[in-house]
């Protein structure tokens, strides 16, 4: 039985979230938990991008477009993450923000169900389009932020990379 359950196929031994996060911790030789954990932080900022995309009910055209780029932002977070683990705890505050982000834009989508007035959505709109600016702008800070570290790396390593090159062409007379 042993011998018969080794021949089988991955796909009828394991499920698909096992396959993944068994897949997931060989590319990254990652812990089964550090897998699961940065794996369900991937699919909570991609449910969260779902969630704004959903709530849209006719926004205006300039609120949809901010909702889909804030959506597009959580999935190349997402994205980021899945290719680099080390990035989930860089954008965990932020995913974790996401969700009033998500419950505001929600909000906003139920109260243009209602029978509000045009003043009432005007107002809530303003507060959405603020807190759409701030999501936007902490992602750009968390950009810089990683772009600046990258460059940091990139001096280190090119800094001791001419001193160890120096060092081999030995002293100049």
């Amino acid at each position: 039985a042993l011998g018969l359950a080794m021949m089988l196929p991955d796909r009828w031994l394991f499920t698909p979230a096992e396959r993944l996060r068994h897949a997931f911790m060989q590319r990254h030789g990652v812990s089964a938990d550090a897998a699961g954990n940065t794996l369900s932080l991937i699919v909570r900022a991609q449910h969260q991008a779902r969630q704004l995309r959903g709530a849209d009910n006719g926004f205006v055209p300039e609120l949809k477009a901010r909702v889909d780029h804030t959506a597009d932002s959580l999935e190349g977070i997402a994205r980021l993450i899945f290719e680099d683990p080390s990035e989930g705890r860089r954008n965990l505050a932020l995913i974790n923000r996401a969700d009033l982000l998500v419950e505001a834009v929600q909000n906003h989508s139920a109260l243009r169900q209602d029978k509000s007035n045009e003043a009432q959505i005007a107002s809530a709109r303003t507060s959405v389009s603020a807190a759409l600016d701030a999501f936007a702008g902490a992602i750009s800070a968390a950009d810089e932020r990683r772009i600046e570290a990258q460059i940091q790396k990139i001096d280190t390593a090119s800094d001791v990379a001419d001193t160890l090159f120096q060092a081999m062409r030995g002293p100049r007379t």
